[in-house]
């Protein structure tokens, strides 16, 4: 396990799902945006702890140029309780797609087609795959 990217329940030796996956990923998407984990510290008890008890500075806060709907997306996916969290990692995915506001844009509110939906749901798919390799070789490695 690598407390950088564990969520609450898997670090509390819960049984874990799919919420599980979705703080997970969460986790390494907050880390693409704001250049370091939600939670961090000197080792991992300090990394648990804060995790514990901290809730992670919002990415829109340490980067201004997240918009609004992925700085919510993330936060909610990095929720402490799982119930908390979105269902599914393709529900996730969804939070993050682009919308367009009629009211802002003049435009009609447009959703993405499938294909779009299709490669935000590879991506996720593929960042989770790349999240347990890398845990996976690392417990091999202690």
């Amino acid at each position: 396990m690598t407390p950088e990217y564990a969520s609450p329940e898997q670090v509390r030796g819960l049984p874990i799902g799919p919420a599980s996956d979705v703080y997970s990923l969460a986790s390494v998407l907050y880390e693409m945006l704001v250049g370091e984990p939600p939670h961090t510290g000197t080792s991992p008890q300090a990394i648990i702890a804060k995790l514990m008890t901290e809730r992670p500075t919002r990415p829109r806060i340490l980067r201004d140029t997240v918009s609004a709907e992925v700085d919510d997306a993330v936060m909610k996916a990095l929720a402490r309780l799982p119930t908390d969290r979105f269902e599914t990692v393709g529900e996730f995915a969804a939070a993050l797609e682009p919308k367009f506001d009629s009211a802002q844009s003049g435009e009609v509110t447009k959703r993405p087609g499938r294909r779009i939906q299709g490669t935000i749901a590879v991506a996720a798919a593929l960042v989770l795959a790349a999240v347990v390799l890398i845990l996976a070789v690392r417990n091999i490695g202690d």
